[in-house]
């Protein structure tokens, strides 16, 4: 975090300069095609969210917005969003799967890290 703006800023100048590479190699194409599966990646994740919050009890007060249908809308995205993705050719899947799965290496990376840092600050004992 940035100590003046209070922004990602690290993550900001490497989201840009990831940008900047595929930008500069491919075509406008395959960056069309990178945006639409990240996005449609996101609204699978987002529609999923929503099913597991509906089962979750702890979220059933009057005071929370629940579309209406139950769970129809979620699982319809589910589908339509998994449709949409089998529609990529083969490359493109690949790649969205391999940079998937690095993403989540990095997220259990630092989870991991993160939770071993909090482990042994609990440890050691307040003199």
């Amino acid at each position: 975090m940035h100590k003046k703006f209070l922004t990602p800023h690290i993550a900001i100048i490497v989201y840009a300069a990831i940008g900047f590479i595929f930008a500069s190699s491919g075509g406008f194409r395959q960056l069309a095609i990178l945006s639409s599966s990240a996005t449609l990646t996101i609204y699978l994740g987002v529609a999923l969210s929503v099913i597991k919050l509906r089962r979750d009890k702890s979220f059933s007060g009057a005071e929370t917005f629940k579309i209406p249908g139950g769970y129809t809308v979620p699982v319809l995205s589910v589908f339509i969003i998994l449709y949409f993705l089998s529609n990529l050719a083969k490359k493109e899947m690949i790649t969205a799967g391999i940079t998937i799965g690095i993403l989540l290496l990095v997220y259990f990376y630092y989870k991991f890290i993160r939770h071993q840092t909090t482990e042994n600050e609990l440890s050691i004992p307040l003199e």
